[in-house]
């Protein structure tokens, strides 16, 4: 049986912030924190990702339903086997917004799903658009030059168009054997395909980031090349730092990606935060803490950029890419 990575709730409470007040507010260690919980009206304190759609709704997935918040009360769609405009399936994996505001569910074992707004009813995409071993979706992207991207837990990435009528014209460009090499006993790192500011289909896995173009149809490989400078901590302190291109993003496991204002990249992974700089041509894997759950750019009102960082060991810390410091933060919940 596959041992699922997920998100920690705590980062739920981080993505919050983009909606309850203005990241540019932050300026001090001790940061508001609206808290929501199955107190407020949500189907599960774990959720499993987040969406904002065109109207300002806030779509929250969980293992035992979709929520749709609008700033005062939740509204829970769960799985109904007597009525076929209802999910399928409670476990919500991905959820995505297009340009044409239309809204994309992904599920563990209940396939992808269109949500009609007017009737307040899901449409189930048919499986057979995708491969056989392609259940359970991990992310969805996409525009309307790219068409909607699909990833799975099983490695495929599948790109559709012309959605008509519940089927689609699709295109599988990456399978389970070039992403995955995990046993079945494994924890597994949910393949994850983002669409980059530098044109390409960044793909998260097991042995790194792989990258497409999905304008020219083909796989690229244009920053394997570039050297990795690993550096090390003595504690909050950056002490010293030394190369090593096999600890790259491109040869090891990654998990999500993020991109701030000036054009950097920046990796959450199991050994660190990654910074990559695609003009300066390098890549540099800050190790202050390990096993990072998730990471978000911010810029802080006096204009100083800062990242938020979601790891087991030190849980939420802000690191500022200018020092190479991080610092702890301490939350104030409210439930107001």
């Amino acid at each position: 049986m596959h041992k699922l990575f997920d998100a920690r709730s705590i980062f739920f409470v981080i993505l919050l912030l983009v909606y309850v007040g203005s990241m540019n507010e932050i300026v001090g260690q001790d940061l508001p924190f609206r808290h929501l919980s199955i107190d407020q009206g949500l189907s599960q304190n774990m959720t499993t990702t987040i969406c904002q759609d065109y109207k300002g709704f806030m779509w929250f997935g969980t293992k035992d339903g979709l929520n749709r918040y609008d700033g005062y009360t939740f509204k829970i769609y769960k799985a109904d086997s007597f009525n076929e405009n209802t999910i399928p399936d409670n476990h919500i994996t991905a959820t995505y917004e297009d340009e044409y505001h239309n809204l994309w569910i992904g599920t563990m074992y209940g396939g992808l799903l269109l949500y009609d707004r007017e009737q307040d009813a899901f449409v189930k995409i048919n499986a057979k658009n995708f491969p056989s071993k392609a259940k359970y979706i991990s992310s969805i992207t996409g525009t309307a030059q790219t068409g909607l991207i699909v990833a799975f837990l099983s490695g495929h990435v599948v790109i559709l168009s012309a959605i008509q009528k519940k089927k689609a014209t699709t295109h599988t460009v990456f399978s389970h054997s070039t992403l995955l090499v995990q046993k079945e006993n494994e924890l597994q790192i949910p393949v994850k395909a983002i669409l980059a500011p530098d044109g390409l289909l960044w793909v998260s896995g097991k042995q790194g980031y792989k990258l497409y173009d999905p304008i020219k149809k083909e796989r690229i490989n244009i920053y394997q090349s570039y050297p990795t400078y690993v550096q090390e901590y003595d504690r909050f302190v950056p002490a010293n730092r030394r190369r090593d291109d096999s600890l790259s993003p491109f040869f090891t496991s990654v998990q999500d990606l993020k991109w701030d204002k000036d054009g950097i990249f920046w990796m959450n992974s199991d050994v660190g935060l990654y910074r990559f700089d695609p003009v300066q041509k390098e890549i540099i894997l800050y190790r202050f803490s390990t096993s990072l759950y998730s990471v978000l750019p911010i810029e802080e009102g006096n204009g100083e950029k800062q990242l938020l960082v979601d790891s087991y060991a030190d849980k939420l810390l802000k690191f500022n890419p200018v020092t190479e410091k991080k610092k702890k933060i301490h939350l104030n919940w409210s439930n107001d």
